[in-house]
């Protein structure tokens, strides 16, 4: 018997099953590939609905946390407005205290500018003396206690300039807690002043004025009234200034004023003044205030002012 074409259809049959099962495994397959992507579709638009809600969210809370930013910011300045006003209600305790009343007082003739110096001695205070030595201008120097330096507290002395005291430390959150510790901080400094054989001086300025905020906020309104009334007992008197241009604000190297405009705006300040007291600073970072000095002098000079010693 002739097997050949039963095999022969078996043969065709298993090609057949073989196509059809390869048929169904593409549609199969097609229907897991597309049964995929449209959930990878359907997941990947909920995950952009979920990203754009939380970024709504975001945008949410960032407009309540400046709301909030500013309105702090507001009660930080109305704070400190109030503040301040207390400290003018005390400022007649601070008034009578004042070294500037007698030199404004001066009845003598002519114009007479006092230029001080806050905060050094420093690299930069070698550079002012050389300028004030050249020009033969005698300067104030409220210092701080920098014994790394102690070479040009007798410099500035040596040279015929005043010391004036400025705290040791300047570190407004130690100094105006309370009257005792601005004091003890005065006398550190002029203990530190007599350990160089040089005399306390009973000249003092306060760090950052006798009006400032940080001052009436930690010790109270009237704790610069208070420190004065007591120093003034011991015969300490302090001085404030009327003219400055701000290049003693802390600052960037890279934002420091620049010595034309500090020179500049002190000659804007000081024209219709007889009297003018030049608040300076020479302590760290203030090299262009160091450079301005020949130039400041100058235009002083050339506006009739003589220039003196804080007595």
């Amino acid at each position: 018997m002739d097997d050949r074409p039963t095999s022969r259809r078996a043969s065709i049959l298993l090609r057949v099953a073989l196509i059809l099962g390869f048929v169904v495994l593409l549609g199969v397959t097609a229907k897991v590939f597309w049964d995929s992507e449209v959930t990878r579709k359907a997941e990947k638009a909920s995950l952009e609905g979920r990203l754009a809600s939380l970024e709504l969210k975001v945008s949410s809370l960032q407009k309540v946390l400046e709301t909030a930013q500013n309105e702090n910011s507001a009660l930080k300045s109305q704070m400190e407005g109030n503040l301040l006003t207390l400290q003018d209600i005390y400022f007649d305790a601070l008034k009578k205290n004042d070294g500037l009343i007698p030199v404004w007082r001066d009845p003598r003739p002519g114009r007479r500018a006092y230029l001080t110096f806050d905060d050094g001695p420093t690299e930069n205070t070698a550079f002012v003396l050389d300028a004030l030595k050249a020009q033969k201008v005698r300067a104030t120097f409220f210092v701080n206690g920098r014994p790394e330096w102690a070479s040009l507290y007798r410099r500035i002395v040596q040279e015929g300039h005043h010391l004036g005291n400025h705290t040791y430390t300047h570190d407004y959150n130690l100094i105006y807690t309370s009257v005792t510790a601005y004091i003890q901080d005065t006398d550190r400094l002029d203990a530190f002043l007599s350990s160089l054989g040089l005399p306390p001086s009973r000249l003092y300025r306060f760090p950052g004025g006798a009006k400032n905020e940080v001052a009436a906020r930690l010790g109270g309104p009237d704790l610069t009234g208070r420190i004065t009334a007591s120093l003034a007992d011991r015969g300490y008197h302090f001085y404030e200034w009327n003219v400055s241009v701000g290049e003693g604000e802390s600052r960037p190297e890279s934002r420091l004023f620049p010595n034309s405009d500090i020179q500049k705006n002190i000659l804007a300040q000081v024209k219709n003044k007889r009297v003018a007291v030049i608040l300076l600073h020479d302590g760290p970072g203030h090299r262009e205030t160091a450079i301005a000095v020949p130039g400041i002098i100058s235009d002083l000079k050339k506006l009739g002012f003589s220039f003196e010693v804080l007595p």
